[in-house]
């Protein structure tokens, strides 16, 4: 009869990874064998550290999770509802996890990764540059998906010098927007003024 334990050959995301925000849809496993299902739910954990950022406190959570199991390539994969937001997470493998025969993983196996918040790579027109009036929309790319809303809803505004002509005081003026959209492909955001800029 089989003896031999299973092995966890590959965790992914890597121990230390560091992975941009809306990129990691999945964590995956690969294994030596196929292993039992029904071990899965007491073996299988994927928690994040909570706004502290630290594991194993009060403020950690567990994340769910769907399972896909594919038999040839001997792979799990565990993907949360959405894409995981910034924050540190940890994944383990306990030794609950068992092969068909019963013979559960020799060791437990543990990753600690980052999923790292979205950050702003280029702007358009760029800072202090000069144009004429009705200069056509602003744009700025950023590094992973955003969500539209929050751009809608504060996350971007535009201002114009108040009569002090200089930006940054009590007397700018806020700029009110025509358009706002988000192209998902290139993660660009565009701002139409509302009227042209003057």
């Amino acid at each position: 009869p089989d003896q031999t334990p299973p092995v966890v050959r590959v965790l992914h995301p890597v121990a230390g990874g560091q992975y941009a925000a809306g990129s990691l849809d999945s964590v995956v496993v690969a294994s030596s064998e196929a292993l039992d299902e029904s071990s899965f739910a007491a073996g299988f954990q994927l928690r994040g550290s909570g706004s502290d950022g630290a594991f194993e406190t009060a403020d950690d959570t567990t994340v769910p999770t769907s399972t896909v199991v594919d038999p040839i390539r001997l792979t799990i994969s565990f993907r949360p509802g959405s894409p995981l937001p910034a924050g540190w997470y940890r994944f383990r493998v306990g030794t609950q996890i068992t092969d068909a025969a019963g013979i559960p993983v020799a060791a437990t196996r543990q990753v600690d990764f980052r999923v790292m918040p979205p950050t702003v790579v280029s702007t358009a027109p760029a800072n202090n540059s000069t144009h004429r009036p009705g200069a056509p929309a602003l744009s700025a790319r950023f590094s992973s998906l955003m969500d539209v809303l929050s751009l809608r809803n504060g996350g971007f505004r535009l201002d114009q010098a108040g009569p002090d002509g200089v930006s940054g005081t009590a007397d700018d003026v806020a700029v009110s927007v025509a358009a706002l959209s988000f192209t998902a492909t290139s993660n660009r955001m565009q701002f139409v003024p509302a009227p042209p800029l003057p």
